[in-house]
């Protein structure tokens, strides 16, 4: 017995198969039943041994880990936008975000893209819309103190985005990306702040400009500034970087734009829908992430109108008359058919469905 013990507790497979036997010849010789009765009860048993030696240890660690398992279904039920969080800040693969969101659609939590004053370097919850913001510290380029450094800010006013680039703690680079990920969207579109980070390393703070580089209407520079032959000499920078800015239009970059960079820095595509043509039922619309091309053409597609992503299957001789790139935005139409497979030089149909692009144009 002691030996069977010993051979679970170290998980020691070859012993536990040489002590089973043991047990199964000593219980029969000692049962007053018939040997095939005997045999039967203590398969049985022995078969509970098995299962449980499998995931077995000692009394001590049972403890510890039934009380774990206590404690989070008690917060599960009741703190579930602080489990959620915590669970999506461990995650260490894809798997475990995936199954952190859709924990948090059970739990009715909305997971909300990064978003200045509501972001930090992690996972952040915001208990007044029960939601939860993503982290930026998966964004390329970004650290966690700089994160904490934007978050520090958010109870700051800023009439404009020239206040908050006058205390901005990034980079020109980072502030270029948190830009095209719409981190900054509470000030405008994200081709009016790219723009204007442009005007702002231009003008703001500098005493002299070069008229050869200097691409502004000498009408304009002069009601800020004072000029000799070769420069302007600024009079009030804060004031003409601002009349400048608020010339722009307020844009967004492309949507393939968008998309790509959510691609470039996030390492995936998400929250970014548009609306459908309701006068074609069965078109989409769809942004190219990948391209299989070695057997039936397979594209995986980001679907802008479901924000879902799925492998589309297309006939070789139509995409090679219309290749598909990764990057490409495309308007599709999809017809769901029975997934086939051939045995014995036959086809036959599988108990299974895929979905195969009937036509497409690109944007």
């Amino acid at each position: 017995a002691d030996t069977t013990r010993r051979a679970i507790a170290k998980k020691d497979k070859e012993l536990l198969k040489q002590q089973l036997p043991k047990i199964v010849e000593g219980y029969c010789n000692h049962s007053q039943k018939e040997r095939s009765i005997a045999e039967e009860e203590v398969r049985q048993f022995v078969q509970i041994i098995q299962d449980s030696s499998e995931y077995q240890f000692g009394l001590n660690h049972s403890t510890a880990y039934s009380m774990n398992g206590y404690e989070c279904v008690y917060l599960r039920a009741h703190y579930p936008l602080a489990l959620v969080t915590a669970y999506l800040n461990r995650a260490e693969n894809d798997d475990d975000i995936n199954a952190g969101t859709e924990l948090a659609k059970l739990k009715g939590i909305t997971i909300r893209p990064i978003k200045f004053r509501y972001s930090k370097g992690k996972y952040h919850p915001d208990p007044t819309t029960n939601s939860i913001y993503k982290g930026l510290g998966s964004v390329k380029e970004i650290s966690v103190a700089v994160a904490d450094e934007l978050y520090e800010l958010r109870d700051r006013k800023f009439d404009s985005f020239i206040d908050f680039l006058a205390v901005n703690p990034c980079k020109k680079n980072v502030t270029d990306i948190l830009i095209r990920l719409n981190f900054f969207s509470e000030f405008g579109g994200s081709q009016k702040l790219l723009d204007m980070v442009e005007i702002f390393n231009k003008f703001y703070g500098k005493k002299i400009i070069n008229k050869e580089k200097c691409d502004v209407p000498p009408e304009i520079m002069l009601q800020y500034a004072t000029e000799t032959p070769r420069q302007y000499r600024l009079t009030d920078s804060t004031a003409i970087t601002k009349a400048l800015c608020a010339k722009l239009k307020d844009e967004n970059i492309s949507l393939k734009d968008q998309l790509a960079a959510q691609l470039d820095f996030l390492g995936y595509v998400s929250d970014i829908y548009i609306e459908p043509d309701k006068s074609e039922p069965n078109r989409q619309c769809g942004y190219v992430l990948s391209v299989d091309i070695t057997y039936s053409p397979k594209l995986t597609i980001y679907n802008l109108f479901t924000g879902k992503t799925g492998l589309y299957k297309i006939q070789k001789k139509a995409y090679s008359r219309n290749p598909v790139m990764e990057g490409d935005l495309i308007d599709f139409f999809v017809e769901t058919r029975q997934r086939s497979k051939k045995v014995n030089n036959e086809w036959i149909q599988l108990d299974e469905t895929e979905d195969w692009i009937t036509n497409y144009i690109q944007r």
